[in-house]
């Protein structure tokens, strides 16, 4: 039985002019025809005395799911606040994945259209002196635009990037997305399993990172500056990784800003896979830009706070600063894979590199920037002009039981819901979805043009202007490209199918779930073998609460040590992955134990000691790392030569549980941060029995004494810390240090 639905000519002043066009389009008796559809969500729309606004964005769409993440700002800002808290979202890591894949495919797209001089396009084959002399070309052109801009200013010229106070606090909140990730783009790199291949490149990228996350020293932790400038300019700032962070009330509005930012958290991620992308993004993110130059000079005539700028300006230097340190890991890195695979293999590997480039370049950013604005302006000529004609209708009889979505017509025009908040704008992403009227990209196919032309149920409605505006319109809907990468570089995507089957452990760090995350750390917390607390009053003797006997005799016949020497390294890995949650004390703590770790000059110093930041000597690490020191011992007990990566060493030689819990709970470090910490203080007599052995050369050997007296001088003070922060941490800390003790204890006692 058909419903009838009658509306008084008044009541078109209450309808937006997407519901009038839904009547246009699917009530009987119409004559007039209107339809906005797009491909994302919308964030809503109104309508105006003088005509018709959108307050959305819109792009082309894409035939890949995940670019969907990168066109809709809602959904950018979504992921950004997902990988701030992976794990609390393991699930997210195959859309992660997609999504980097997608921002790649824009950034190799977007670069086309630059002219060939300014890009890193210029350079189709790989040299390193011409790569070098084309980096240094760069950074002078960059100071050029300076000098000329300090000459217009010294003229009288005004401001032109902060002409106010008020001006710089709205920029520095709508920066922050992008400056509270500072480092982020290299803060999974801090794997284990990065070190197999390539050593030291890894060392010379860690350095990097080290140095944006102050080499231990918080006061110069890059994004902990950032966040100081904010207390005293945006006090109600939120922390990155926390929810409130997306509300947009906060004054973080650049859609384009949170774009820029999110690379950054997604390509360490997948630096096993995508290292040469993750090389070239740090090439460029590492070279100083005009942009930072005018903030340092223009906050400070504001009198305002320009550490942060003046820190980068020191030290994104192409002479002995990050910029040298980045364009020599490219050089070490691409001359690696010639002599592995070849100059075939080499010059895939660099477009690879200049596809991270672009990716941090940010072209891409700036057209869907540019698109969106075009797009929003073609579609309120469309709204106007399919207002316009609705306004000559009259009375309206609505029989149709059509659906848009799972609502009808006559529901969704229901005048009790017509006033109800966001009816309009979820009306409008309804009818997007549909693709009856329209085909994105093609007006030639869409049902809809069809009906305005000669033989439509429309024609003669329509002016041949009005026709040309809507065929523009439904045209700019084509899709974005989302092969350009992978033409680009020929890179084998086979890991992407791979991750979409959510086989996720073999291209990131492996996401067990978070309910088995707790189900594991309650597991250890009730073990009733570990019920004694050692008092944390440490010595600097060696003998205190860290201390049982390991007999030199077992690390010296057990084949499983060289699975547990590797595995335990991973305890303290994830702390250093998102700036905004290592920028404290015990971030600073586990910084400079992880620095010892990699062979950096950080023994000579105490808790309270002063840390060198080592830019200025960017080839500052010891004679050997914990990684070297794994290498002797894997030759000590014969483990074939062949062996290239921790998976196969675990596959080979399976430990027992203790290395499958330390890897589970290592991904989880904000939930399991006491527990990760007591089990990785568990392992200091074990290095002092190492180094007391035959295991290691003999230069080898003193250095690890002094690393495991030093880490267990900057644990005791993480207990502290954490003791401090919660009541139950320090029973947590002292039950994940019995734990390991317990099963590193029985794994040395079992026969060979």
């Amino acid at each position: 039985m058909a419903i009838h639905h009658t509306l008084s000519p008044d009541s078109w002043a209450s309808l937006t002019p997407a519901q009038i066009a839904t009547l246009c389009l699917l009530c009987s008796g119409c004559t007039v025809a209107y339809l906005w559809a797009r491909q994302q969500q919308s964030s809503g729309c109104s309508r105006h005395a003088h005509g018709f606004t959108a307050h959305h964005e819109h792009h082309r769409s894409t035939n890949n799911t995940a670019a969907s993440w990168l066109l809709d700002p809602e959904k950018v800002r979504l992921l950004y606040h997902q990988l701030h808290n992976m794990e609390d979202n393991p699930e997210i890591l195959p859309t992660a994945h997609e999504a980097l894949l997608a921002a790649l495919d824009l950034a190799v797209d977007a670069a086309k259209v630059l002219p060939a001089k300014d890009s890193i396009l210029a350079l189709p084959k790989y040299s390193a002196t011409d790569l070098t002399a084309w980096i240094e070309r760069r950074d002078d052109d960059i100071m050029e635009e300076f000098e000329a801009y300090t000459k217009r200013r010294r003229s009288g010229q005004p401001r032109e990037l902060l002409p106010t106070k008020d001006h710089a606090i709205t920029w520095l909140r709508a920066q922050t997305p992008l400056r509270f990730v500072d480092g982020a783009w290299l803060g999974h790199l801090s794997r284990v399993d990065s070190l197999w291949t390539h050593q030291q490149v890894v060392r010379q990228l860690w350095q990097i990172t080290s140095e944006e996350l102050g080499d231990g020293d918080i006061s110069k932790h890059h994004a902990r500056i950032y966040a100081q400038l904010l207390e005293t300019t945006a006090p109600d700032m939120p922390a990155a990784h926390s929810a409130e962070f997306m509300d947009r009330r906060h004054g973080t509005t650049d859609d384009s800003v949170w774009r820029a930012a999110l690379p950054q958290l997604l390509i360490s991620l997948f630096h096993k896979d995508l290292m040469p992308e993750m090389l070239g993004f740090n090439l460029h993110f590492e070279g100083i830009t005009l942009g930072m130059l005018q903030a340092a000079t223009e906050m400070t005539e504001l009198g305002l706070d320009a550490t942060y700028f003046m820190l980068h300006v020191s030290i994104d230097n192409a002479a002995s600063g990050h910029t040298a340190m980045a364009l020599d890991a490219v050089v070490l890195y691409l001359e690696q894979v010639r002599e592995n695979d070849g100059e075939g293999a080499m010059e895939q590997a660099w477009r690879r590199v200049q596809a991270g480039y672009l990716l941090s370049e940010g072209a891409w950013v700036r057209r869907i920037a540019s698109q969106t604005k075009s797009s929003a302006d073609l579609e309120q000529a469309v709204g106007d002009i399919f207002l316009s004609k609705a306004k000559s209708g009259c009375k309206l009889h609505c029989r149709s039981q059509s659906k848009i979505g799972k609502s009808t017509v006559v529901e969704w025009l229901d005048p009790s819901q017509l006033d109800t908040e966001d009816r309009g704008a979820n009306l409008v992403q309804a009818l997007a979805r549909s693709r009856y009227w329209v085909t994105p990209g093609n007006s030639d196919k869409s049902r809809f043009m069809k009906e305005l032309l000669w033989g439509g149920r429309m024609f003669g409605a329509f002016t041949e202007g009005e026709c040309n505006v809507v065929r523009e319109w439904i045209n700019g809907l084509a899709p974005l490209p989302v092969v350009s990468y992978a033409s680009f570089t020929g890179h084998d995507h086979t890991r992407r199918n791979a991750l979409a089957t959510n086989d996720a452990g073999s291209f990131g760090p492996m996401l067990p779930s978070r309910d088995a995350i707790d189900r594991l750390r309650q597991q250890i917390l009730q073990d009733s073998s570990a019920t004694l607390i050692p008092s944390p009053e440490l010595s600097q003797t060696g003998v205190n609460g860290f201390h049982f006997p390991v007999e030199v005799a077992a690390v010296e016949k057990v084949k499983t040590l060289p699975v547990l020497w590797f595995t335990h390294f991973r305890l303290l890995e994830g702390f250093l992955a998102i700036p905004s949650k290592n920028g404290d004390a015990l971030g600073g703590l586990i910084l400079r134990i992880l620095r010892a770790q990699y062979g950096f000059d950080e023994l000579q110093y105490s808790v309270t000691g002063n840390v060198k930041i080592g830019s200025d000597d960017h080839s500052s690490a010891s004679e050997a790392s914990f990684f070297d020191m794994g290498m002797q011992i894997l030759a000590y007990h014969g483990v074939p030569a062949s062996v290239g990566s921790l998976e196969e060493l675990l596959s080979l030689y399976p430990a027992g549980e203790l290395p499958k819990v330390m890897m589970q709970l290592a991904t989880a470090p904000n939930a399991c941060k006491a527990v990760l910490l007591g089990m990785a203080a568990a392992f200091v007599p074990l290095r002092r029995a190492v180094a007391a052995s035959s295991i290691l050369e003999d230069a080898m050997r003193p250095l690890l004494a002094r690393m495991a007296d030093f880490e267990e001088e900057q644990l005791a003070e993480c207990l502290r810390i954490v003791g401090k922060e919660h009541q139950s941490a320090t029973a947590e800390f002292w039950k994940g240090f019995q734990f390991a003790r317990t099963h590193l204890t029985d794994a040395l006692s079992k026969e060979e």
